[in-house]
């Protein structure tokens, strides 16, 4: 009876010895992954034929880092393929068999992986088991094939290449908004200053020089209707660069700024254009010479001259006649009803109405004044014309408005383009033509040109 006594206490003893070290096991948390856990990630990235040895397994750790993936180059680290980089500083040594490391080069990631010492030198080298691209503070960069320039953008803009421009879009209510336009324009040889006379003619706009980055351009603020849109150009090598501000919203305006702060290009000037600037030097001096001999030459001239400038009057004198007489056969054609010249949807009559009684909006230009509808838009096109057009072309067109969407033209002197309706004037000596493309604008083109002003 004792004895059964002592055995049954001896068995509960052990019974609440194993339950207590049960329950500490329990109470206490582990720290990291278990061993089986630990063991199963370090053999992804490992091969071994023997068993993994504990101490071994322990002197490796599974990490995280960030930072920028670049070519590992020539090294004694032979183990690696790549190197991942931060402010210029090496973090860590890469390679992976389950990441292409090679696609994401250059670019900003985060990488996870076993870390562990390498067999050569004082490194660390990380087997990379995944990876994650990341935004650099909300922005991404463009750096696209057969366009010479950089620079970074809002990571929630999209954008699209055309010819030879970048198009740059945010979604709203489900839509593709524009917000900025990037041109690119090759092989310009002229300097910055001789080039921007053909840009923005007859447009009003302040003009001021900025920075593009680390070179100087010109800003160009111009006032179109009522919204105001900013042009940034730039050199770049042998091209020159537009960037140009489309939404009036206040956010994406200091967006564009820091795009404009960013902005690289690659363009390099030719050698051929260096050594044709340095022929030009040498044929300005020839051509000085042969101009004295030519003024030696045309001093026994004069009389033949004189003959060549009474002849010159008359001509023009007739020349103008015929002018005159053509204003006046010309000064108001009848509309080609039915008939029109545009591909546009025709304006309902109603919309017409609307225009109308909206009124017109004064333009003073460097060169010429007139009105225009005020909710309509216009934009200079270049060799002294002017398109005109309504909201609903000028959004579906992406903010731009070029011949083929204008539904009214201005143009200097009178035009081969086919009209529906045409008013011609003479302005301050100079002839201008007004051009619906369509019928049912007589009065819009009336108005215009009765409105026409040299400055």
């Amino acid at each position: 009876m004792r004895n059964f006594k002592i055995v049954t206490i001896t068995s509960l003893l052990i019974i609440l010895a194993l339950a207590l070290l049960w329950g500490i096991q329990g109470i206490i948390p582990g720290i990291g992954p278990s061993e089986e856990e630990f063991e199963d990630v370090y053999l992804e990235g490992h091969d071994h034929d023997h068993d993994v040895d504990n101490d071994e397994l322990y002197k490796n750790e599974l990490k995280q880092f960030e930072g920028e993936i670049k070519l590992l180059g020539v090294s004694i680290y032979d183990e690696a393929t790549h190197r991942l980089e931060e402010n210029d500083a090496l973090v860590t040594l890469l390679k992976s068999d389950k990441v292409e490391l090679e696609d994401f080069l250059n670019q900003r990631v985060k990488v996870q992986g076993i870390v562990k010492d390498t067999t050569r030198g004082d490194q660390k080298i990380m087997t990379v088991s995944s990876l994650e691209k990341l935004s650099e503070d909300g922005v991404e960069k463009f750096d696209e094939i057969n366009y010479e320039m950089n620079f970074t953008y809002p990571s929630e803009w999209e954008y699209a290449l055309e010819s030879n421009k970048v198009k740059f879009t945010q979604k709203r209510n489900g839509e593709d908004i524009s917000m900025v336009m990037v041109y690119q324009y090759e092989d310009e040889e002229v300097p910055l200053d001789i080039w921007l006379e053909d840009r923005d003619q007859n447009l009003f706009f302040e003009e001021s020089q900025v920075s593009v980055g680390n070179q100087t351009g010109v800003r160009r603020t111009i006032k179109n209707g009522d919204e105001e849109i900013i042009k940034t150009y730039v050199r770049g090598g042998n091209n020159y660069y537009e960037l140009r501000l489309v939404d009036q919203d206040s956010i994406v305006k200091g967006q564009y700024f820091e795009l404009i702060d960013t902005f690289e290009s690659q363009g390099v000037v030719s050698e051929e254009k260096e050594d044709a600037e340095d022929l030009d030097i040498s044929e300005d001096a020839k051509d000085l010479e042969e101009e004295s001999e030519k003024e030696k030459q045309e001093v026994g001239e004069g009389e033949k001259e004189e003959e060549k400038n009474e002849e010159a009057e008359v001509l023009e004198n007739e020349e103008e006649k015929e002018v005159e007489e053509e204003t006046n056969t010309n000064e108001e054609t009848q509309e080609d009803e039915g008939k029109s010249f545009s591909s546009l949807t025709p304006l309902t009559n109603s919309e017409l109405e609307s225009l109308m009684s909206k009124g017109f909006n004064p333009f003073q230009g460097r060169t010429l004044s007139f009105e225009y509808p005020k909710i309509w838009y216009f934009s200079y096109l270049g060799s002294s014309q002017y398109g005109f057009t309504d909201h609903t072309t000028y959004t579906e067109s992406n903010s731009e408005i070029t011949e083929s969407n204008s539904r009214v033209l201005i143009f200097s002197g009178t035009p081969d383009t086919s009209c529906s309706y045409k008013k011609t004037e003479d302005v301050g000596g100079s002839m201008y033509t007004v051009c619906a493309r369509e019928t049912g604008l007589k009065q819009i083109v009336d108005k215009i040109a009765a409105s026409l002003e040299k400055e």
